[in-house]
């Protein structure tokens, strides 16, 4: 009995790995069921399927007792009751973008609570808590804790992760140190790529070719990345790029499927799902090889050997502290995380931007004129330097107005409290209790930014072109953060990669403008974003019609 109750879980956790379509979002079920569903129904009968669901009810109603005894003398934005908690919970799921700006309008410079499944979120606004929030020291809102919790960082990234988190600081200096370096490889892969994901598109009336922006995108933003992390040719490996793609989508569904469950089961279905998905594994068929061959080249001829690739494989060698991170598979996995942390939110801002360049033509003729204007030739690679990219305003207010309106999420700044804390406003969060942000009710605050709710691409190069002086200016650069933006979260854990993934982003879209014309298939119209609980994300079904331009 026992054993075909595992084999149950086992196909149950199976089709939700394969079969559903996966999206980030910690806070709330981050994968469409549907597809998933119908294996799951195929494999199991009425009465097991009631069953099943019939435990995970009852087990979860002992995570709400459990978020029960956290008391917090907070306003709620939803239901409190053990029903109604459980029905605001799923509300939370499906619409928590307007549940978020409800408590946003009614508790402005305030705090409120949402109930979760197993505890209530508790959301801080206005400029004063926020920098509260980002400034608060880890031993008290501790970022690292509300992620693990989150992610299920044990059981989805691995131990090592958390205890040895060594990649962070290459992101953060070498990385960052070297991107004048590694530019010339983003623009190359960008001039590669971008034919090969057009190959793979419809052509219609006109010359133009039609793409499926959503998955073609993803495939793209993939690879250009993964030129710097492991280099050319595995980079453009079809089945490599398709693992890292599943991966970082991946870890975020399993990571909601275990926080559906009570702690003390956590671990069995965290072990499950690594049986069932295998990526960690797979990776080294890939990486494996690369990495040996570069290890014996070190041992023959010394760090420093002619022709040595300057990528993260590279950095990762040179920097891993210990003799079990210099293993091949240790450095495999390394990969996969830096993966993790930079493919989902740069191939969703670069689609958000492409819709509305493609749906309003009026942008791409002055961002065209600028990129000519600072790359003099950019037919040259040797013409696309940082200073020059950085000169282009328009570019980096296009962007920066993107993450405004859209970002990565509804939410920013999770923190889970290690102690009591209170807040300068009295309220008090007892130790345990999840803490965020909520950065598109700030985005789109009429009091913040003018017409907030209106996407104006140009709006931070006009007010960089009004500051006194280029310090002020410079504060609206894209990379640079304040309580009213949030999309790269804030203080000690500001995102390290920010610069790294900002100048992918204006190199695919300056290689983009100067060599197509773009339009949407319903020309003039983007297509509304989906919502996942409060995770945005481009349109799925939208189609971009690409054509070359002449010379």
């Amino acid at each position: 009995m026992v054993g075909k109750w595992r084999a149950i879980v086992l196909n149950k956790m199976e089709a939700s790995v394969h079969h559903a379509r996966y999206d980030l979002l910690p806070y709330g079920w981050c994968f469409q069921p549907e597809d998933a569903l119908l294996t799951i129904t195929d494999t199991m009968s009425f009465l097991e399927v009631f069953l099943l669901l019939a435990l995970v009810i009852y087990l979860n109603s002992f995570l709400y007792v459990s978020r029960c005894r956290r008391c917090l003398n907070v306003p709620a934005v939803g239901c409190e009751g053990f029903l109604a908690s459980y029905w605001s919970a799923f509300q939370f799921i499906r619409k928590a973008n307007v549940i978020l700006q409800e408590g946003y309008q009614k508790h402005k410079n305030g705090v409120f609570k949402i109930p979760l499944v197993d505890r209530w979120l508790v959301v801080v606004t206005g400029d004063q808590l926020l920098d509260n929030l980002r400034t608060a020291p880890e031993s008290v809102l501790s970022m690292w804790d509300a992620m693990l919790d989150l992610l299920q960082l044990d059981h989805t990234l691995g131990r090592q992760f958390r205890e040895n988190p060594y990649h962070d600081s290459i992101i953060r200096t070498t990385l960052t140190r070297n991107l004048a370096t590694i530019l010339p490889n983003i623009i190359d892969e960008s001039i590669h790529a971008f034919p090969d994901m057009i190959a793979n598109g419809k052509e219609v009336d006109g010359g133009w070719i039609s793409i499926d922006a959503y998955d073609e995108f993803s495939a793209l933003v993939c690879r250009v990345l993964h030129r710097v992390l492991v280099g050319s040719p595995v980079c453009r490996n079809k089945s490599y790029l398709q693992l890292n793609i599943q991966f970082s989508a991946g870890v975020t569904t399993e990571a909601t499927v275990i926080n559906a469950f009570p702690r003390f089961l956590q671990p069995f279905i965290g072990n499950l799902y690594n049986k069932v998905s295998g990526r960690q594994t797979r990776v080294l068929e890939y990486l494996g090889p690369e990495i040996e061959e570069r290890k014996r080249k070190v041992a023959e001829l010394g760090s420093d050997y002619e022709g040595r690739p300057d990528d993260l494989i590279s950095w990762l060698m040179d920097s891993a502290p210990s003799a079990l991170e210099r293993e091949t598979s240790s450095i495999a996995l390394r990969v996969l995380i830096v993966n993790f942390m930079g493919h989902h939110s740069t191939f969703t801002t670069f689609t958000h931007a492409i819709y509305h360049l493609a749906a309003d033509p009026f942008y791409a003729d002055d961002l065209r004129e600028e990129l000519v204007m600072h790359l003099s030739d950019p037919e040259h690679i040797e013409n696309w330097t940082e200073k020059s990219l950085d000169q282009c305003w328009k570019l980096d207010s296009f962007l920066k107005e993107t993450l405004r309106v859209h970002g990565i999420g509804a939410l920013a700044l999770p923190r889970k409290s290690l102690v009591c804390y209170t807040f300068p406003n009295g309220v008090v969060v007892p130790p345990g209790t999840l803490v965020t942000a909520c950065s598109t009710a700030t985005h789109l605050d009429e009091e913040k930014y003018q017409e907030a709710h209106r996407f104006n691409g140009f709006r931070f190069e006009k007010l960089r072109v009004r500051a006194k002086t280029l310090e002020q200016g410079s504060k609206h650069k894209v990379t640079s953060t304040s309580s009213s933006f949030l999309a790269f979260g804030g203080g000690k854990h500001i995102c390290p990669g920010r610069f790294f993934g900002t100048l992918l982003l204006k190199c695919m879209m300056a290689h983009l403008i100067i060599h197509y014309d773009i339009k949407m298939e319903n020309e003039g119209v983007r297509p509304k974003d989906d919502w996942f609980g409060p995770v945005e994300l481009p349109a799925r079904q939208g189609k971009v019609l690409f054509r070359k331009r002449d010379g």
